[in-house]
C-alpha cells in the first residue's frame, strides 16, 4: 500500500466580532474605550458624489458607535450650557443626535450629514428643578458615519458655558475624547504554507524520500507547498469588521470568494502538477505546465501543491517554487516550496595548490545516471578559498572524472592549502574517490582514498 505525503494544514475558524456597547470618552484604558476596527479590505465602495464624496460609510451596528461622555461640570438648575462633539478624520453620514436623561437637549448647529461637529444646548427639565451632576452621562448617536480609507475616526466632547464659547471652541469647562473607529489592513499578505520534497538518487531521481517528520512520500507523489487563504488574516485581525459594523472580515473579503487564477512559478517540465483539495490524495485541479496557471477557489479549501511522476520515465528536477494570485488583489509569496536531491558527500581533508605539488582528485561514478556535484571549502585563518572552474560539474555515468586542484580552487593569503567537501548527486555505493599528489622535486606520489558517505 502506498503512503501519501499529507500536508497537515486545516482551515482556521471564522473570526467573531466582539463590539463594545459604546465609545466611552472617559476611560484611559484602551480595551474599555470600545473602539471598533474596520478592515480596509472591507470598506466597500466609496461614496460616488455629493455629501461625503470619496469617503466610506460605516454603520453604527448595535449602537457600538454611540459615544458616551460625562458632563464633567455640574449644570445648575434652570441654567443652560452648551455641549459640542467634534469628529476628526471623518463626518456624520446621517443626522447626529445628543441625549441626556433628565435634561432638554436641542441641536443648535451641525449634526447633519457631511458635518464634522454638533453643538447642542442642555437645560435641566426635572420637576422640581435640580442641577445636573458632573457625573451625568451624555450620549451622541448617529446611524452612520463617513471615514477616509486610512487612519480612523476620533471624537472630542467639550462643555461650554455660552453658545459663543461653543462656536469658537474657547474656555471649555470640561473635555474628553476617544477613538471611535480604526481603519487597518487585516491582511498579512501571506496565503501559503511552505514545504519541500526530496527526490532520491536511489530511484535515479524518479521518486521521493522520507521527509523531516518521518512521513513517507509515495514512489510517485510529493507535496511541495500549500495554498491556505486563512493565513491572510493575522491574529491581530480577529474581530476586525466590515463597513456594516457587524460582520467579521474573512479571507474572501480580501481575495474574493469566487474561483480565480493561481500562478505557479518554477520548473513544471516534469511530471503532472496539480492543486489537490487539502492533501495530495484529494480531488485535484491541473496546473498548465506552460503557463503555471490553475483556476481554484482559494477561499474554499486548503490546497496542496503536488507533483506526480510516473516512477519510470519522469526524472525529477530540483528547484524552488513560488505562487501568486492573479486577481484584483494581486498577492505573491516567493520561494514557498522546493524540491531537492539527497546527495553523497566526498570529504577531502587536504588540498594544496603549492607550485611544487601536482594534486588531482579522481571521482568514479559506477551508477547509470550522470552525477552533478558542488564543492564547499574550509581554510585556515588568513587564507581565502575561491571556487575554480571545476568546483561544480558533472561526473558522467560509468566514468572517472579528474579534477586538478588548481582548477578546483584558488587559495589567497597566508597559505596554499585547505579542505573541501564535494556534494555529489549519486548513491554512495556508486561513488569512489581518491586524491593523488605528486611532488615534482623528487617525483614521489601520495595517494589517498577519500571518505564517501
Amino acid at each position: 500500500m502506498l503512503n501519501k505525503k499529507i500536508l497537515a494544514v486545516t482551515l482556521a475558524g471564522l473570526f467573531a466580532a466582539s463590539a463594545n456597547a459604546t465609545i466611552d470618552t472617559n476611560t484611559t484604558t484602551a480595551s474599555a474605550v470600545g473602539t471598533i476596527t474596520v478592515a480596509s479590505e472591507g470598506l466597500g465602495t466609496a461614496v460616488a458624489s455629493g455629501t461625503n464624496e470619496g469617503m466610506f460609510v460605516i454603520t453604527n451596528a448595535a449602537s457600538a458607535l454611540d459615544v458616551t461622555a460625562q458632563v464633567g461640570f455640574a449644570i445648575p438648575a434652570t441654567e443652560t450650557r452648551y455641549v459640542r462633539f467634534d469628529l476628526t478624520n471623518g463626518a456624520f453620514n446621517a443626522t447626529g443626535a445628543v441625549s441626556l436623561t433628565g435634561a432638554s437637549v436641542a441641536t443648535a448647529q451641525g449634526g447633519a450629514a457631511g458635518d464634522d461637529f454638533i453643538i447642542v444646548s442642555v437645560t435641566e427639565n426635572g420637576s422640581p428643578a435640580a442641577s445636573i451632576a458632573g457625573s451625568a452621562v451624555m450620549t451622541l448617536a448617529a446611524a452612520t458615519y463617513a471615514v477616509p480609507s486610512t487612519g480612523g475616526l476620533s471624537v472630542e466632547y467639550s462643555l461650554y458655558e455660552t453658545a459663543g464659547n461653543a462656536v469658537n471652541k474657547t474656555d471649555a469647562l470640561s473635555t474628553s475624547s476617544a477613538t471611535m473607529i480604526n481603519v487597518a489592513t487585516a491582511s498579512t499578505g501571506t496565503f501559503t504554507v511552505s514545504d519541500s520534497a526530496v527526490a532520491t538518487v536511489a530511484s535515479q531521481f524518479k521518486a521521493f524520500s522520507v521527509d523531516a517528520t518521518g512521513v513517507v512520500d509515495t514512489a510517485t507523489v510529493a507535496g511541495v507547498a500549500a495554498v491556505d487563504a486563512t493565513k491572510l488574516l493575522s491574529t491581530a485581525s480577529a474581530g476586525y469588521l466590515l463597513a456594516d459594523g457587524a460582520t467579521s472580515v474573512l479571507p474572501s473579503n480580501i481575495i474574493g470568494a469566487a474561483a480565480q487564477d493561481v500562478i505557479v512559478t518554477g520548473n513544471l517540465s516534469f511530471g503532472d502538477w496539480a492543486f489537490h483539495n487539502a492533501t495530495c490524495a484529494g480531488a485535484d485541479t491541473s496546473i498548465d505546465a506552460d503557463t503555471g496557471v490553475a483556476n481554484i477557489d482559494v477561499d474554499a479549501n486548503v490546497w496542496a501543491l503536488c507533483v506526480t511522476v510516473d516512477g519510470t520515465d519522469d526524472v525529477v528536477a530540483k528547484g524552488s517554487y513560488s505562487v501568486a494570485l492573479d486577481g484584483d488583489n494581486k498577492l505573491s509569496n516567493a520561494n514557498i516550496g522546493s524540491i531537492s536531491f539527497d546527495t553523497t558527500s566526498i570529504e577531502i581533508p587536504y588540498i594544496t595548490t603549492f607550485k611544487d605539488y601536482n594534486q588531482r582528485i579522481y571521482i568514479k561514478n559506477t551508477g547509470s545516471v550522470d552525477a552533478s556535484f558542488t564543492t564547499t571549502f574550509v581554510t585556515e585563518s588568513g587564507t581565502t578559498a575561491t571556487a575554480g572552474s571545476k568546483a561544480t560539474g558533472t561526473v558522467p555515468a560509468g566514468e572517472i572524472y579528474t579534477i586538478k586542484a588548481t582548477d578546483l580552487v584558488t587559495f589567497t593569503g597566508s597559505t596554499t592549502r585547505g579542505s573541501a567537501t564535494i556534494e555529489i548527486e549519486a548513491e554512495a555505493d556508486n561513488v569512489t574517490a581518491t586524491t593523488q599528489t605528486v611532488n615534482s622535486s623528487d617525483s614521489s606520489t601520495d595517494t589517498v582514498t577519500l571518505v564517501v558517505e
